[in-house]
């Protein structure tokens, strides 16, 4: 999986498959010349470690520890995503400041 925000990715690939463990990352140039992560994970279903280790199905507690750990994952992705429009408004507003320089230089 690709994209700019690692911490974004990997949150996203939590709520997706449940535990993750980065097999492999690299830091790319994306499609759109930004550079960006590559994340390869190995992950495991939400399981208890009981069940994982002598093969069981999956029971009453297995539910409710994934409900909790999709909801730690979705509280962790938007206070990811919050934190990242914070950043990028400041990114715009120093863009803008530095935009103004450029303008205020070629006109002298």
């Amino acid at each position: 999986m690709t994209g700019t925000d690692r911490a974004n990715l990997m949150a996203s690939l939590t709520v997706r498959f449940g535990k993750v463990e980065v097999v492999e990352e690299r830091e790319v140039a994306l499609a759109d010349g930004t550079r960006g992560w590559e994340l390869t994970v190995r992950h495991r279903p939400f399981t208890s470690g009981a069940d994982a280790d002598d093969g069981g199905g999956a029971g009453q507690g297995d539910a409710e520890e994934a409900a909790a750990l999709l909801a730690d994952a979705e509280a962790a992705a938007e206070r990811l995503r919050a934190d990242a429009a914070a950043e990028a408004a400041q990114v715009r507003e120093r863009a803008g400041v530095e935009a103004s320089h450029v303008r205020v230089a070629s006109e002298s």
